[in-house]
């Protein structure tokens, strides 16, 4: 018995001691990290264990926020309709595998706490590395706070997106910057071995939407900040690179609204706002989910059907879009409506023509309708249509009926 006493005094201690060196390391880091982006420290960040509860619960969080009840069924049920899915994939399941797969930290700022996955010895360069990144954030929700300025806002996907880009971006570049400025390159390559040994079968075996989705905001953030080369909307004629990486912090203080911004740097700072379309009128019964696709989620949408290039052509002249989704009450019939500005008539109706050549890949055997500044697709029967109508010189209208909840692509009208 005094011998089993021992042990947990001994264990007790040396986790103080543990306790007290992350503690250490993480307020080093995080005073590294305020004074090479100008972030001031209101408060030490607190660091805890990531483990399969936490990383499933803060996931299991965001999804029920973003998509509450029976929204994601909706959402999903349009990711197979434009083939960015299997009809059979289970989106959830997939990327909660994906996640622990991929993710060694995270910082919850509902919580504001940071989260780091055991496997990781902090105290080692891929440790510090991953550490920067999320005190990045944590710092990021201090300064700026990261709720407030829409990080997980609902309705609009497209503006938390360009958001979430920027967030991430941000962090990836100042991930690098603070490995430059204080851990040694040859220890860096020696920890390559264990870089390169993170396992990425279930991200190589996601379809490209899931992939895009999860790199857009690393790559695509990075990029936007990049390109945007020190300069702001507050400067735009001024480069500020020469104040470091604090020079970002004139972009959080004026964040970039759409994903066109990201995408186009330019139109940041021009501050290219897209048009203000109203909410759509939704059923009184049914279920149904509103919201905004923006240029990224077009390519995305659109890419399966007409590969990258196109899909990039056809979103590009995007100045906003309102999508509506809704399942009636009995479950039996759903409705897509879909609603898109353009800059310019030669955008929208390439837009147009580009859905044309989707909807005729997709519904193969459907038959077509085309008369004065419409078009109308008839599949399975006539009551089952999507229409695309020029609404007006720069805005196209799409709307679908389905009567039954799958999709059934190549039954014929006749």
């Amino acid at each position: 018995m005094e011998i089993k006493i021992l042990k947990q005094r001994l264990k007790n201690a040396e986790d103080k001691i543990i306790e007290s060196q992350v503690a250490r390391l993480v307020y080093e880091t995080q005073v590294q990290v305020a004074s090479m982006h100008g972030f001031s420290v209101e408060e030490p960040v607190t660091c805890k264990q990531l483990n399969m509860e936490v990383l499933m619960r803060v996931f299991n969080d965001s999804v029920e926020h973003q998509y509450p009840g029976k929204m994601l069924d909706l959402v999903m049920w349009s990711y197979r309709l434009f083939d960015m899915v299997p009809d059979d994939y289970d989106l959830i399941r997939e990327m909660r595998a994906l996640l622990s797969e991929q993710v060694g930290g995270l910082y919850d700022p509902g919580t504001r706490t940071l989260f780091v996955h055991p496997d990781f010895e902090l105290g080692s360069p891929l440790g510090r590395i991953i550490l920067a990144h999320e005190i990045c954030h944590a710092m990021q929700d201090q300064n700026f706070h990261l709720i407030d300025l829409g990080l997980e806002q609902t309705g609009n996907d497209d503006s938390a997106a360009a958001l979430h880009a920027l967030v991430e971006g941000d962090a990836t570049l100042l991930m690098s910057e603070h490995t430059a400025e204080y851990l040694n390159p040859l220890a860096i390559i020696l920890d390559l071995p264990k870089i390169l040994s993170i396992d990425q079968q279930k991200f190589n075996e996601s379809p490209f939407v899931v992939q895009e989705m999860f790199l857009f905001p690393y790559l695509g953030g990075s990029k936007f900040l990049t390109e945007l080369g020190g300069r702001t909307r507050q400067y735009p004629d001024v480069n500020l690179l020469h104040l470091g990486p604090e020079w970002r912090n004139r972009i959080f203080e004026s964040p970039p609204e759409t994903t066109e911004m990201i995408l186009h740097p330019e139109k940041y700072l021009e501050m290219e706002l897209p048009a203000d379309i109203p909410i759509f009128e939704v059923p009184e019964e049914g279920i149904h989910a509103s919201n905004v696709i923006g240029e990224m989620g077009m390519i995305l949408m659109l890419q399966p059907t007409l590969g990258r290039t196109a899909a990039e052509q056809a979103a590009a002249g995007w100045h906003g879009d309102r999508i509506l989704l809704a399942e009636n009450v009995q479950g039996t019939g759903r409705m897509l409506k879909w609603l898109t500005k353009w800059d310019s008539p030669t955008d929208a109706n390439e837009f147009h023509d580009s859905m044309t050549v989707v909807f005729k890949a997709l519904f193969p055997k459907g038959r077509w309708a085309e008369g004065k500044g419409q078009s109308i697709l008839e599949f399975n029967g006539p009551r089952e249509t999507i229409r695309l109508e020029n609404k007006d010189e720069t805005t196209i209208e799409i709307e679908g009926l389905f009567n039954m909840m799958e999709i059934n692509r190549n039954e014929s009208t006749e």
